[in-house]
């Protein structure tokens, strides 16, 4: 399948079985609710400096929120495109374990912390 997923986009083979072998109930499926597969992720969401990689990755069950993704049919399989803002939870593993390629090279919310009280200090001088 030539179908490559840009940005914080998620490529997803639909899980038909809601119980996924006996890890959820189906008297307690939100049908609002779908699982997947992941097959593709795209490289992350783009900010002005970097890019911040997807939180899952290739093999990973996933919930997902089912009326905000582009469902389509290839081979008689379903698959689903999906930002990853519109994912729930990772079902077989911890999404942000340091296994993650290029997950250490996110966001440093310390620095930004540091930045923005410096640029609140300078404000209060100027006032």
């Amino acid at each position: 399948m030539n179908i490559f997923p840009i940005h914080d986009t998620i490529l997803l083979k639909n899980i038909d079985d809601p119980t996924l072998g006996g890890v959820l109930e189906p008297s307690k499926v939100d049908l609002t609710m779908g699982i997947g597969e992941v097959i593709r992720v795209g490289r992350g969401h783009i900010t002005l400096r970097q890019v911040i990689p997807v939180a899952v990755i290739q093999g990973d069950k996933i919930l997902f929120i089912r009326s905000k993704g582009f469902t389509f049919t290839i081979e008689k399989e379903k698959y689903i495109l999906i930002k990853e803002a519109d994912t729930s939870a990772v079902m077989n593993r911890d999404p942000y374990a340091s296994e993650i390629p290029g997950w250490d090279d996110g966001l440093d919310v310390e620095a930004l912390i540091e930045k923005a009280l410096e640029e609140v200090k300078l404000d209060d001088k100027d006032s």
